[in-house]
């Protein structure tokens, strides 16, 4: 059996380029620890944040600084769907540089605090229901989104606004680099995302959505938009 030569697995598995957009990303992430920087670039490709966040099948929109109440707000809320539910994810932005966790593997005081903030929006949107889904309502009827169509209504704000209408809510913590994670520490993260409720990532994902949009064609680009909240 003949085997290829380091020269032909370098054609066959040529070394990752960067594009401009992941370029962009991962330059920031490196000059800055202030996570208010990072939300403005966010904010004005927001459709990354939609590609690594939404959790159901048809993503539609992308809100920045989403207020709940005079309370609380949210760095930015992601809205996606399928034909019988509307998802509602909640992305809380902290420093790229920040640690998940100390020498004993306890949460670090950042990512503490973060997690006692997103438990504060859940109990906030639990008592809070009606009120919740009339201020979707609003911001639907605003971008005009369609319905999803699991009831016989004309557009997605009537239908959020019905409490038969399911609406499923997830919260995520961007925080720290995943090459700065240890193996114990990325097992003791995935454990988290699974019993806590609350889900971490790294701001590698969305360092992978820049990859995926750049590796794109034009027409795949296009689908990667989301309507603005």
């Amino acid at each position: 059996m003949n085997y290829p030569w380091p020269k032909d697995l370098i054609k066959a598995f040529p070394p990752h380029r960067p594009g401009p957009l992941e370029r962009k990303l991962t330059k920031l992430l490196d000059a800055t620890n202030d996570e208010r920087e990072i939300h403005s670039f966010l904010k004005k490709n927001d459709f990354l944040v939609g590609m690594a966040f939404h959790s159901n099948s048809h993503p539609h929109a992308v809100v920045s600084e989403f207020e709940l109440g005079a309370e609380f707000r949210c760095d930015f809320l992601v809205l996606s769907c399928c034909s019988a539910w509307w998802t509602a994810d909640f992305v809380e932005l902290e420093p790229p540089n920040a640690r998940l966790y100390l020498k004993d593997r306890t949460p670090s005081k950042r990512l503490r605090i973060a997690t006692r903030q997103i438990r504060d929006w859940n109990q906030w949107i639990r008592k809070n229901e009606a009120y919740f889904r009339e201020r979707l309502s609003d911001l639907f009827e605003r971008i005009k989104l369609p319905a999803s169509g699991a009831m016989r209504v004309p557009d997605a704000a009537t239908e959020v606004r019905d409490p038969h209408c399911l609406l499923i809510h997830y919260f995520h913590i961007v925080i720290g680099r995943r090459d700065r994670l240890s193996p114990s520490e990325r097992r003791t993260k995935a454990e988290e995302s699974l019993s806590a409720g609350v889900k971490l990532a790294t701001y590698d994902r969305l360092v992978d959505a820049a990859r995926r949009y750049d590796q794109s064609d034009d027409f795949n680009k296009k689908g990667f938009r989301y309507r603005k909240g």
